[in-house]
């Protein structure tokens, strides 16, 4: 479960960033979450809630809370960007293994525009934490 090790890392991140902003108490860790990273939020929400208990005593009732993040892609070759939506029909298992590896999108599909496979992921991609709301 990849789920443990990106909630510890954002709990880890949380607290760090408490201390060094000297918050008495954090309300919410507000994190991105790209539509790239297969991850299941409610486990998320549920790790998180559990190992804020673990951390100093400022993050221990914090909520987390997810944004998503639309997958952007840009072809090299013509410019364009694109969706997920937009990519080619994927299967099941290609869609897995795109959401474990992003770069597997390359494999299994092309930019819509002008069949290129030549793209990058612009966004969407990744978790990180974009806010920590709390008091001092």
């Amino acid at each position: 479960m990849h789920e443990w090790a990106l909630v510890d890392a954002v709990a880890s991140a949380a607290e760090t960033a408490a201390e060094q902003e000297k918050l008495k108490k954090v309300d919410a860790v507000v994190v991105v979450l790209g539509e790239l990273q297969n991850v299941d939020r409610a486990a998320a929400r549920r790790l998180f809630a559990e190992l804020r208990k673990t951390k100093k005593k400022a993050l221990h009732r914090a909520r987390l809370e997810i944004r998503a993040e639309k997958a952007v892609f840009r072809c090299r070759a013509c410019g364009k960007t694109f969706g997920l939506r937009d990519l080619n029909k994927l299967s099941h298992k290609e869609s897995e293994a795109v959401h474990f590896l992003p770069e597997m999108a390359h494999v299994y599909t092309e930019c819509p525009a002008c069949a290129s496979r030549d793209f990058e992921i612009a966004r969407g991609r990744g978790i990180y934490v974009r806010e920590i709301r709390g008091e001092r």
